[in-house]
């Protein structure tokens, strides 16, 4: 939904796609059912040359209004001309009874009392993922 956005927003405002410098959504708890960057895969999905850069900022409750605030840097401060600054919320896919992170038997689930230790092991691989690279 996030690429339908874009698109309409970047059609509406009449900017050529290949204008835009980057995308920035706000998405806390960018993971299970959203992927790991949906910034990117919605500037993707809306159709955005690939030379657009994308990313994601998750910043719980303010994710959507910090990715506004640091499109608006980068317009003011950095020389930018087009940036595309939204919130995308999937909380509601990740903070429910199961958590949506493990399937067992067809069923998502995931004890309440697991989710910091899943987080853990996550940003754990994650800076794994990224040192060996």
């Amino acid at each position: 939904m996030g690429g339908i956005a874009i698109r309409a927003a970047v059609e509406r405002s009449g900017v050529d796609p290949a204008e835009v410098d980057d995308v920035i959504l706000g998405c806390a708890m960018p993971q299970g059912t959203c992927s790991l960057n949906p910034g990117r895969l919605a500037a993707l999905a809306a159709g955005l040359p690939v030379s657009v850069s994308g990313m994601t900022m998750d910043r719980q409750c303010s994710s959507g209004l910090m990715s506004i605030a640091t499109a608006a840097k980068q317009i003011v401060h950095d020389g930018m001309q087009v940036i595309v600054g939204a919130g995308m919320e999937q909380i509601s896919l990740v903070q429910n009874q199961y958590q949506n992170t493990a399937v067992n038997g067809g069923r998502l689930e995931c004890p309440q009392h697991q989710l910091a230790s899943n987080a853990g092991r996550l940003a754990s691989s994650l800076i794994l993922a990224s040192r060996t690279r």
